[in-house]
């Protein structure tokens, strides 16, 4: 018996839609040819294809297809089994196939490309065409088939169309593939209910199956079922706990409230209690105890917004079939998406949640998804108010005493004592555990211990701590604290310069290594005792070591000991050493972990970045901290001079990856250091860096700060004056000169941000002036490279455009010349895109494209999505589409343009109102009229918003696209001819002085 067609319509609608442009496409003479192909057929000619192309480019391209037409053999196979009629639609598959590499075998990067689209979109028909013959006659399962075919064969066709029209690879490749993310989408969207339609007729027919065998079978004994262990996906990095015990009632009841009963959704529970009460084991235990409940568990540590971001971003790497993307926000949103759609269970846990920063940018949400999340912290905040909350209270008598004996690997006719002491430290973990490092290291029995802790009641005076709970664990750490001080006094104080750092993952790299400075030779590699040292604190449980995902080991301390150690620091009771002395350790390793920082204002290596971002956590709590001890800490001018360098490093990377508020909360940090009175130590050199920095910032951060930030870089160029014309020798003048000359390119930088062209073509002339008379550009390729790329903006703001693409040919030669620059270097970029931005201005249309697809290319890869150069790569890209013709890819950009720059408060106001713009005449040219109005009306409002911000009303005699043009800052690519937004005229030298 035939298997029963789907509806004729449904496949003949799908012929008459895709015939005659396949047919087209084919260059076939009429339709019937396209009727007559089979998988023989189009395989002949792939075979002559391969022969044709066999000793080109092309054969690994065209060879990566074979696959493809196997896959779609099966595919056609199964429809052909229950679409009986002619036309078969199966056809239109291999028709879509041979237009493709008729088109397309000439050119390998495209073939390559859409080889690769394929692959992905193809993934998924092996498994329809195996549940298609178990249940053939399933209509809804064949209905979800001609969707995906219609959403193939339309994905096919516009690959085509936009080959067709674009001759630009890049340029069509980059539209193909947001097309390409589209389809998928649906494809996977269709796959989805595909397979929930296939399980419900495996369930069907299971049941009948089940059915039919109850009748014949014999009555057998119950057996229990066992669940087959899931390959789990987890990013839990810390080991079990083997000593955990209690709180089984709570385990219980925490999975309860996280149980989904047979529905679907989010459920989020909280766990809350004081420091020490064993929060984050309870959690980590519950997610070890019930792992076969879930698919996938990741952890993320929320205590600083760094980690939180890191180890959720890190996510990524374990989720099935979702692509890599380059910047932060694109992964972050990656995971977050997957969260909130997958099938599969999962179980995320944010571990010791703060006040700082909000959790719902990292929370998923969703109906459909099977998700469960776990909150631990200490606050009770209206963000983390939820219904389920478990109370980490504490253990008791019996539970705390069987902890602790578990730890010692005691018996129990050790009980009375350790209930006694159990009680002694109110049922606290974090207490009770220190107790057995104590009582494990120190060779005490337990009735010692009570005496001991009894007595120290008596003494305890110098806390604060006003609840039984911390003054429990205060008089703890003091027992243990001044036992590690009488026996192993290096370790003791390792642990007070631990206190310095984040305590999640301290680098144990950064802490043990060959250190260079004398005050660190305790900790460096050659001391025999280091890993003496490292075993008496872990084997008292005052830190913890951890391997990370990478393989390296990170040491851990509770922030209730850290808390307790600064403590003990600033009222100088318990520790022998100074505090002086243990800032100055920490500060020298940071120093030396850090990568080397140069007084030149050259920009850092991207290699450098993930170091950066690694340790960027402990040099913001080590910041911190110093600012805690500021009454207290005396510190010499060159210990504070070496915290200067430190900073600067830092804030020259928040600089290069664009955290303007964070660089110039360092810069001000390093500020404030070089001009305390106390520093005799007279660097000005160090001091002009740092100024520049903050005005370098301060330029970047939008209109409201531009003004103080030109008044900053004037101001420097005043000082290097001075100092250079003290210079008392000309042998001594070549370094003075060269500084002289980069702080008038500086400020000459600065005035063309307010569009000062006239000030800054003067400052210009004095900056190669002095260069040239001390060097010259093959000597020093970058200063002269940037002086061509800045001529060139003067260029430009007087309609030479032609002169200016010179200069700019010229800058981008030398810049590339620079040594370990690289061709990402983001000067270098920096001038190839403005060097586009010109080539637009001057009509060469085509080129400026190709040039803006390939920066905006390099810098997504190097800076990621979100980055401000990236978006004003995405806006051009943008604009040069538009003006060719190319309305899809324009409006595609434009709207990713408008997502990031709403994200982002420092580059947002400017920007945005110059893309609504464009947005509004893609529209218009697009027939989409009220969509124009509306982008038109926004960046009237954001205009309004911004002016009425920094006191500023619009010109009424300007147009608008004039007005929204020149918001932006110099390095978005903005038109140079156009008057100022604000003007300011700085202080100049008389040439004569300079000179």
């Amino acid at each position: 018996m035939a298997t029963p067609a789907a509806p004729e319509e449904l496949w003949t609608a799908l012929w008459h839609k895709y015939s005659k442009d396949l047919t087209k496409y084919c260059e076939f003479t009429d339709e019937a040819e396209l009727k007559d192909l089979c998988h023989e057929k189009t395989l002949d000619r792939f075979k002559l294809v391969q022969q044709a192309y066999k000793d080109r480019r092309s054969s690994r391209a065209i060879e990566m297809f074979s696959k493809h037409i196997s896959f779609l053999q099966s595919w056609t196979a199964v429809i052909s089994t229950f679409v009986q009629y002619d036309p078969n639609p199966s056809a239109l598959v291999w028709g879509s196939i041979q237009a493709v590499i008729l088109m397309i075998m000439r050119e390998s990067e495209r073939l390559e490309a859409i080889g690769m689209y394929f692959e992905e979109l193809f993934s998924t028909l092996e498994i329809m065409k195996r549940y298609l013959s178990l249940y053939p006659n399933n209509m809804l399962l064949r209905s979800y088939q001609s969707s995906m075919l219609d959403e193939y064969l339309g994905f096919v066709l516009g690959c085509l169309r936009r080959w067709k029209r674009h001759p630009i690879i890049n340029m069509v490749t980059m539209s193909m593939d947001r097309h390409f993310k589209s389809c998928k989408s649906t494809m996977d969207s269709l796959t989805k209910r595909f397979e929930k339609e296939a399980t419900i007729s495996g369930h069907e027919v299971l049941g009948k199956l089940h059915a039919d065998m109850e009748v014949v079978r014999p009555t057998e004994p119950d057996v229990p079922s066992t669940v087959a262990v899931t390959t789990k996906r987890t990013t839990v990095r810390l080991e079990r706990n083997e000593f955990f015990h209690g709180r089984e009632k709570l385990l219980e009841d925490l999975h309860s409230k996280l149980d989904a009963g047979g529905s679907r959704g989010i459920r989020k529970c909280v766990i809350s209690g004081m420091g020490g009460s064993g929060k984050t084991q309870m959690a980590l235990e519950y997610a070890y105890r019930y792992q076969q409940s879930y698919n996938c568990i990741f952890w993320v540590d929320a205590e600083l917004e760094s980690t939180l971001v890191d180890n959720y971003l890190g996510i990524l790497a374990h989720l099935p079939g979702v692509v890599l993307e380059p910047g932060e926000k694109e992964k972050m949103l990656k995971v977050k998406d997957w969260l909130s759609t997958t099938d599969e269970r999962w179980l995320l846990i944010f571990d010791n949640v703060t006040e700082n920063f909000p959790l719902a940018p990292y929370m998923p949400s969703g109906l459909n998804c099977d998700g469960s999340v776990i909150i631990t912290t200490q606050v009770s905040s209206a963000e983390h108010s939820t219904p389920r909350r478990v109370e980490t209270g504490k253990l008791t008598d019996e539970d705390g005493a069987k902890l602790l004996l578990k730890h010692l690997g005691e018996s129990k006719e050790h009980m009375p004592e350790a209930m006694a002491i159990s009680s002694l430290v109110d049922g606290l973990p974090l207490a009770l555990v220190h107790v057995a490092g104590y009582v494990q290291k120190s060779q005490t029995s337990l009735s010692e211990f009570i005496e001991t802790y009894k007595r120290r009641i008596i003494s305890q005076g110098l806390w604060e701590a006003t609840d039984n709970y911390g003054k429990c664990l205060a008089k703890v750490f003091d027992i243990a604290l001044e036992a590690l001080q009488r026996t192993d006094t290096q370790a003791r104080n390792l642990l007070d310069v631990l206190a310095f750092f984040s305590p999640d993952a301290i680098p144990e790299s950064m802490v043990f290594k060959l250190h260079q400075h004398e005050c660190l030779s305790a900790l460096s590699i050659e001391n025999h005792r280091i890993d003496e040292t490292r075993a008496n604190l872990t084997g008292r449980k005052t830190i913890e070591r951890v391997k990370m995902g990478d393989g390296s080991f990170a040491l851990r301390m509770h922030r209730s000991l850290k808390q307790s150690l600064l403590m003990r620091l600033d009222n100088n009771a318990s520790s022998s050493r100074d505090l002086k002395q243990v800032f100055t350790q920490a500060l020298f390793i940071l120093k030396e972990a850090l990568p080397r920082y140069s007084k030149a204002s050259a920009p850092l290596k991207a290699a450098q970045f993930p170091l950066y971002k690694r340790l960027l956590p402990h040099v913001t709590e080590f910041v911190a901290v110093r600012q805690s001890f500021a009454e207290t800490l005396d510190i010499t001018p060159e210990v504070s001079m070496e915290l200067v360098s430190v900073l600067l490093g830092v804030t020259h990377y928040m600089y290069e990856s664009h955290s303007l508020d964070g660089g110039l909360a360092m810069a001000e940090q390093a500020q404030l250091l070089s001009n305390s009175p106390a520093m005799t130590v007279d660097d000005e050199d160090r001091k002009l860096q740092i100024l520049w920095l903050v005005a370098s910032l301060k330029l970047n951060k939008g209109i409201p700060d531009r003004k103080e930030g030109i008044r900053l870089m004037d101001e420097i160029l005043q000082r290097r004056l001075q100092r250079f014309q003290a210079i008392p020798h000309r042998s001594q003048k070549r370094s003075g000169a060269f500084l002289v000359a980069t702080a008038y390119n500086n400020l000459a930088c600065a005035l063309m941000h307010d569009f000062d062209f006239e000030q800054a073509e003067k400052l210009l002339e004095k900056d190669v002036e002095l260069r040239s008379r001390w060097g010259d550009e093959t000597k020093f390729p970058s200063p002269f490279g940037e002086h061509k790329k800045n001529k060139a903006l003067v260029l430009a703001s007087r309609g030479d455009l032609a002169g200016a693409i010179k200069l700019l040919d010229e800058s981008v030669s030398l810049l590339s010349k620079v040594k370990d620059a690289g061709p990402q270097s983001r000067h270098l970029l920096l001038a190839k895109f403005l060097r586009a931005c010109v080539k637009f201005e001057a009509g060469h249309l085509q080129d400026a494209l190709v040039e803006h697809i390939s920066i905006m290319a390099s810098r997504r890869e190097t800076l990621g999505a979100h980055h401000e150069h990236t978006i004003s790569s995405a806006y051009w890209v943008a604009k040069a589409g538009f003006a060719v013709g190319d309305l899809d890819t324009a409006c595609d950009l434009l709207q990713e343009c408008t997502e990031r720059l709403s994200e982002n408060a420092q580059c947002g106001p400017t920007q945005l109102p110059r893309t609504f713009f464009l947005q509004s005449q893609v529209f218009a040219a697009l027939g989409r009229g009220g969509d124009a109005k509306a982008a038109a009306e926004k960046a009237r409002q954001q205009t309004e918003a911004l002016l009425l911000q920094i006191g500023l009303s619009r010109n009424e005699d300007e147009s608008e696209e004039v007005t929204y043009a020149r918001l932006p800052g110099l390095w978005t690519g903005r038109p140079m001819r156009w008057p100022p937004i604000i003007s300011i005229t700085p202080s100049l030298s008389p040439p004569q002085q300079a000179a």
